[in-house]
């Protein structure tokens, strides 16, 4: 009797920690993958959209500078390391590192973005601490 009863226990500790290693498969905190944003220049009131690509604590950020000359954007289409500060099921931090890049002898802008994260998918909050900036993730890696 008692070891069946062993036995028992055993198959439903067994039974608990695989349901708890698939519920942390399952629930996917990561913030690798591709990702399109939007903002509003301050400085000309124009529309930004960005791609972001994210894998790990590393990624790229490219912003596509709508309405602004090319001659006088010299950091469109550019692509600046991107450093993952925080991503957890609620936040997205990430860092843009603009000075990175030294373009006709002009730098360009290095900002933080903090995100709160709507769903797996989506955030939204401010970059420099002011701008609105939403992202949304278009898609996640292939091994996922």
């Amino acid at each position: 009797m008692k070891k069946t009863m062993k036995l028992t226990f055993l198959a439903i500790l067994m039974t608990l920690f695989i349901f708890c290693l698939c519920m942390a498969a399952s629930s996917d905190n990561s913030c690798d993958g591709h990702w399109k944003g939007h903002f509003v220049d301050s400085a000309r009131g124009w529309p930004v959209d960005v791609d972001m690509t994210i894998s790990g604590n590393t990624g790229i950020w490219i912003a596509h500078l709508g309405n602004h000359r090319a001659s006088q954007s010299p950091c469109r289409e550019v692509e600046f390391p991107v450093t993952v500060l925080k991503c957890t099921e609620s936040k997205f931090h990430f860092f843009v590192d603009g000075s990175s890049v030294e373009r006709r002898g002009s730098t360009c802008p290095t900002f933080t973005a903090r995100l709160v994260r709507k769903d797996a998918d989506t955030a939204e909050g401010v970059k420099n601490g002011e701008k609105p900036l939403q992202m949304i993730r278009q898609s996640r890696p292939s091994n996922r």
